[in-house]
């Protein structure tokens, strides 16, 4: 066959010189016909990546948003239609050709977003990609074979104007580093404002005494692409400390994560040890990907782990050279890893990592690569030949994940499994937690990202123009408590579960039990009394204690607001792949007025409020584990009723009923529940706020079981992040 474009064709693309992630516009791509022509039924395809989420193309309302309009300049007919194509290319258009055919310099003009009939255009993706693509194929003969055009449609999407600062401090003074702070300009959906310019004025804050520190000045300029790094003139006394800081043109504030000074042996670091990029079903090129991990997520360590079924040989020396590259002990900690994605029946997803260098790895299949591209006597179809194939090796870890399938706890084996991923882009998997407490597993909690967009360490969600998105919310850390920053330390502080997992926040949390911390499994006979400390930057909600799978105390840490509730809604419809739950609906207030409305914790930016009257709220929301819901402020009186509407469940309360301890209204599904309780109330002034993020909290006298027991907190921040201390086991 002759695969020139002289044979298959060209095609073009205009307006692509600029593309902003997330803007709405029209994009018109001209396909020329090659020598081959197109046949009646034949037919041209055009196919781009998953995940992105560029607006979905549609051919039937012109004034709607996504409207596509297609036309053809030769002697036939075409129609329009979006089909599922081979990944990681899965999303595409195919127009085909019938009553006629098309010759050598026909055209087919193929306009998404048009605007012509009212539509406002088509939304563009909305996250940054160097080398963003569109392949176009062509069947020439309607044989349902496709070949793909020499040249591609490559494009680079840029970051949209600055929306919000983020200041990321050190958690935990670490005097054998730098103690660098990070300033980074954010656009509306996630990605580093790369042309943000501005003063940012900046004080450092002392929790313990109150006392407000000026410091110098940032001048931010486009040459610092969206990331400044300071240091402190000097080091603070022991306490807690945040940075604040305030813009003086694009009038935004921010107050840092919050910095630990003290002598001790352990250190607190902060990683994202599951993303993939274009090897796989992600996006960008491993350079960027750790690049960004360190110096843009500014992250302590981090990982690679491709779906095991689109690595070959190659792809997998490729990985460990660029692992191998980006490893600097004291500074940047990498580890080499893949995913092992059986089917669910099979062990399921598993996030499998080595302490050092691998020349292999032991791929589940190696279903979309090319016949002899890997050595197939490598292959583990289940896990529980993965785990003979890494028998008696103590440099192994095989970590479960909740992601396209759910890793099953039953083969989990202690001597690999130390920590189960309880949180990622994919979603808030508590039930998994619960799955492995009552299992008796000991186990400790991580968090990550499982990015695919090639922001490792701080990856938002994917808007889809209401149609529901898989990662629905933002990633998480796995916070470690080691002795410095070494691989050898993190890994052996993971292995030994001295870590926790945190939703999209970088809160410290500690846990100790006469001396005895997190992850430890103490063989002796203890108090039982534990004591809790937590610092963030969001005031802390509520605060509960857990011994295996039983709640022992719910504590609500903040002040209740007798005018305000909270309605929030969260779970998953299944464990399997789609479990992105829809929730939209509506409020109505009967016999009272509502005075205001404020989101709460949606992850989504296409999704929230988007009506409000004096008596009714109507939003869209998507949940995937994770929280989102409503604070109203109401006039009201005892006949005041709320009436809750949405597409899982439809309740009705009396308002004289809500108090400040949470109602649960089961919706089914997996852990589908709506909450309703008193709001807040709000923090009167700076000191005040910054009080109720942090809180020191003492359990005395906790229940204990006759074969053991695992004691560990679940902490909700006022802002829905939360985290999950790894139980200290006692026996």
């Amino acid at each position: 066959m002759r695969l020139t474009s002289e044979y298959l064709g060209t095609v073009k693309m205009n307006n692509i010189s600029h593309v902003v992630a997330g803007t709405v516009d029209t994009w018109e791509i001209i396909y020329t016909v090659g020598k081959y022509g197109i046949d009646d039924t034949g037919s041209l395809r055009l196919a781009w990546r998953n995940p992105s989420d560029w607006g979905m193309p549609q051919f039937n309302n012109p004034r709607e948003r996504g409207y596509t309009s297609v036309k053809v300049n030769g002697n036939a007919k075409i129609e329009a239609s979006l089909e599922m194509f081979e990944r990681p290319f899965n999303q595409s258009m195919v127009i085909r050709v019938y009553d006629g055919f098309l010759v050598e310099g026909d055209t087919i003009i193929i306009a998404m977003g048009d605007t012509s009939q009212g539509s406002d255009g088509i939304k563009a993706q909305t996250f940054c990609e160097e080398k963003h693509e569109f392949r176009t194929f062509v069947d020439p003969y309607g044989s349902r074979r496709y070949q793909r055009l020499p040249n591609d449609i490559v494009f680079e999407i840029y970051s949209g104007e600055v929306n919000e600062i983020h200041i990321v401090a050190p958690s935990v003074y670490d005097d054998n580093r730098k103690n660098e702070f990070l300033i980074r300009g954010i656009d509306y959906y996630g990605n580093i404002a790369q042309d943000f310019e501005d003063t940012i004025y900046l004080k450092l804050i002392s929790k313990d005494t109150g006392s407000v520190k000026e410091l110098e000045p940032i001048k931010m300029t486009k040459k610092n692409k969206g990331l400044y790094r300071f240091t402190l003139p000097q080091k603070p006394g022991a306490g807690i400390y945040y940075i604040e800081g305030k813009t003086k043109n694009t009038k935004l504030s921010y107050l840092s994560n919050p910095i630990k000074i003290e002598e001790t042996v352990n250190k607190l670091y902060f990683g994202d040890m599951h993303g993939q990029t274009a090897e796989t079903v992600g996006t960008g090129s491993l350079e960027r990907y750790f690049t960004f991990a360190r110096d843009s997520a500014f992250i302590d360590f981090t990982g690679w782990q491709g779906n095991d079924f689109q690595v070959n040989d190659a792809k997998w020396n490729d990985v460990r050279e660029a692992t191998k590259k980006y490893h600097e002990p004291k500074e940047f900690i990498t580890f080499l890893g893949y995913e092992w994605s059986g089917l669910t029946q099979n062990g399921g997803d598993n996030n499998v990592y080595f302490f050092g260098d691998n020349d292999t790895f032991y791929p589940n299949s190696n279903w979309l690569e090319n016949p002899g591209s890997t050595n197939i006597k490598n292959n583990a179809a289940t896990l529980s030949e993965l785990l003979e194939k890494v028998k008696g090796r103590d440099d192994v870890m095989i970590i479960p994940h909740i992601g396209g399938r759910y890793g099953t706890l039953e083969y989990a084996n202690p001597k690999y499994t130390p920590v189960i991923e309880i949180h990622s882009h994919h979603g808030t998997f508590e039930w998994f937690i619960f799955d492995a407490m009552k299992a008796r597993k000991k186990v400790g909690f991580i968090g990550t990202s499982d990015d695919h967009t090639c922001r490792q360490g701080m990856s938002y969600p994917l808007s889809k123009d209401g149609k529901a998105s898989s990662f629905d919310v933002t990633s998480g850390y796995t916070a470690v408590y080691a002795k410095d920053l070494t691989r050898e330390s993190i890994w052996n502080s993971i292995k030994e579960r001295h870590c926790y997992a945190t939703t999209f926040n970088r809160m410290i949390l500690e846990t100790d039990i006469d001396g005895y911390h997190m992850g430890e499994e103490v063989q002796e006979n203890v108090s039982r009394n534990m004591k809790v400390l937590v610092s963030s930057n969001s005031p802390i909600d509520t605060i509960e204690l857990y011994n295996w799978d039983k709640k022992i105390e719910h504590i609500n840490m903040r002040e209740k607001d007798t005018k305000k509730i909270r309605i929030a809604w969260s779970g998953v419809r299944v464990r399997t792949r789609k479990k992105s739950t829809k929730w939209d609906g509506t409020i109505e207030i009967l016999n009272g007025t509502i005075l205001d409305a404020k989101e709460y914790a949606f992850d989504r930016r296409d999704q929230g409020i988007k009506e409000k009257t004096s008596n009714m709220i109507r939003w869209t929301s998507n949940t995937s584990g994770d929280y989102d819901g409503i604070i109203l402020e109401l006039d009201f009186n005892e006949d005041t009723e709320l009436v809750f509407k949405s597409v899982q469940k439809d309740f009705s309360i009396k308002i004289s009923e809500i108090n400040e301890n949470i109602k649960v209204i089961p919706a089914g599904g997996e852990n589908l529940k709506i909450e309703v309780s008193l709001a807040n109330k709000d923090c009167k002034d700076k000191q005040e706020f910054i009080d109720a993020c942090n809180i020191q909290k003492i359990f005395t006298n906790m229940p204990t079981t006759k074969n053991g027991d695992a004691y560990w907190v679940r902490v909700l921040q006022e802002d829905g992040n939360m985290a999950w201390s790894s139980p200290i086991f006692i026996k």
